[in-house]
């Protein structure tokens, strides 16, 4: 593990990209540094609580369930187990994309538009 202080953006993709894991050990609402590290094909350890719940997936990171030290390192041995496909984790991340969401957002008002009648 390396703390690596202020990095450019350009360079925090490279890290990520050349990441084993991104250790994610806290718990937020939501949290974008799952998904900018999927977005870059590394997997996740992540605590199992809160927007991680929402984000990440068994095929996208290891979760441990106590926040001390042993669990870390349970779920450390686990990762390092496993298989994890970067496919997977692009994948995952383009789900919460802005153009995902437009999609969406597209895909209910047409639905909601069909046999609808406007008014004359």
């Amino acid at each position: 593990m390396e703390f690596v202080g202020y990095r450019t953006d350009q360079e925090v993709k490279t890290l990520y990209a050349n990441a084993r894991a991104t250790l994610f050990p806290g718990e937020e609402d939501f949290g974008l540094v799952p998904l900018e590290s999927l977005a870059c094909g590394t997997p996740v350890i992540a605590f199992r609580a809160g927007g991680a719940m929402e984000t990440l997936t068994d095929k996208t990171a290891e979760f441990f369930d106590v926040a001390d030290a042993t669990s870390l390192g349970n779920a450390m041995e686990r990762f390092e187990s496993k298989e994890w496909k970067q496919e997977s984790c692009r994948t995952r991340a383009r789900e919460f994309s802005k153009q995902h969401f437009v999609d969406s957002i597209n895909g209910a008002i047409a639905e909601l538009m069909k046999g609808a009648t406007l008014p004359a």
